[in-house]
């Protein structure tokens, strides 16, 4: 059965196509189409105008392209609708069926971004809620400060295996075990923090913070050099990260220790919560990426992080991290409802992250009262 969900053709793609002066009239393009298959007036115009559209119109056009533009008078669009795929990877649109490039060429309509019936329900669930109630953006300072004080405290005491631990002493073992001295690592976290106050957040649990998230959106080529184990995790650069992006490190999760000021009982769900809200807000876009994989890397640096990562069906990669020989874990979201459970929560996150972007800004003080 066709897809009938409406989309809209790319802002860019328009724009490209004008200024190289290559975008036939819609009215030419109709007049063709009414010989060659089925084209109501009026509807081409609507999609140059990114006006959202049953898919099947930029089918059309794009077997207008191929079928008839590349010939003749209209080989300037031909060529500038080469042009543009290239930077998708697509060297010839004529190897590719019109409707894989139809896709490509469209987006989501970020007015009505729900784009299955599986979003649809996951919409009545209000997933939204999970990002607002569970992240609280450290826009300050002093938030990253108590975000990285919190993450050497339960570090230390996972890695010596003694919750009873002092701070002072969990803080030299997690020193140790990183290879950096907390000031060192707490510099690099607010670099992260200033490219995005997403990046390193607070969770939060009955409204309380619970713990800390670090989590950094990367470029493709940087998280290929770290998952074959060429490079440390907490060395990326800030010039290093990319918003939105598919490929995403988890480089802390870590609980707010109760002599801190945490939370008695199981905190963690919060902070797993938390994490899951920030990789959909990190990673969601409306490009065509949407319909990618999304990749995302870790590391057992603790038993307790490995063991989640395992329960969580990260698979290991067979590399280790140098300087510190943590083994490194992937886990890879597909768009494909070939596998449902991780569609499902691809899905979900995909939800969140489009609600997010969408959200109203807390008040300056909301966040203060929270981490006090």
């Amino acid at each position: 059965m066709a897809n009938k969900t409406p989309r809209i053709l790319r802002a860019d793609f328009v724009q490209f196509m004008q200024r190289r002066e290559a975008l036939p009239t819609a009215q030419r393009i109709e007049e063709w189409l009414k010989q060659h298959a089925e084209c109501k007036t009026g509807q081409i115009s609507k999609l140059f105008k990114c006006e959202p559209l049953d898919r099947r119109y930029a089918v059309r056009f794009v077997f207008y392209v191929t079928s008839h533009a590349r010939k003749g008078t209209e080989q300037r669009c031909f060529k500038a609708f080469c042009e543009y795929l290239q930077q998708f990877g697509i060297d010839n649109p004529l190897a590719h069926s019109d409707d894989n490039i139809a896709d490509i060429l469209l987006e989501p309509d970020p007015n009505n971004y729900f784009i299955s019936p599986t979003e649809k329900f996951l919409s009545s669930l209000k997933l939204w809620r999970i990002a607002e109630k569970y992240i609280i953006e450290c826009r300050k300072d002093s938030q990253v400060k108590h975000a990285v004080d919190w993450l050497f405290i339960d570090a230390g005491r996972q890695i010596a295996a003694n919750e009873s631990l002092s701070r002072n002493d969990a803080i030299h073992i997690a020193e140790k075990a990183v290879g950096l001295s907390i000031q060192e690592y707490r510099e690099r976290a607010l670099a992260w923090s200033r490219f995005d106050s997403l990046t390193v957040i607070q969770a939060r649990g009955k409204g309380h913070p619970t713990g800390m998230c670090i989590v950094l959106p990367l470029q493709e080529a940087v998280y290929e050099e770290i998952k074959a184990g060429k490079r440390v995790t907490h060395d990326v650069l800030p010039t290093e990260l990319k918003r939105p992006s598919r490929f995403i490190l988890t480089e802390a999760c870590f609980v707010r220790p109760v002599d801190q000021g945490g939370l008695d009982g199981s905190p963690t769900k919060y902070v797993l919560k938390a994490v899951a809200s920030q990789i959909a807000i990190l990673s969601h876009s409306y490009r065509p990426e949407l319909k990618l994989p999304i990749h995302m890397l870790s590391f057992g640096g603790t038993p307790d992080t490995e063991r989640l990562l395992r329960s969580d069906r990260y698979k290991p990669t067979r590399t280790r991290m140098p300087k510190t020989n943590w083994p490194l874990f992937e886990g890879i979201l597909p768009w494909s409802s070939l596998h449902p459970t991780d569609y499902l929560f691809r899905m979900a996150l995909l939800w969140i992250g489009a609600d997010y972007d969408k959200r109203l800004e807390l008040p300056p003080d909301a966040d203060d009262q929270a981490t006090s």
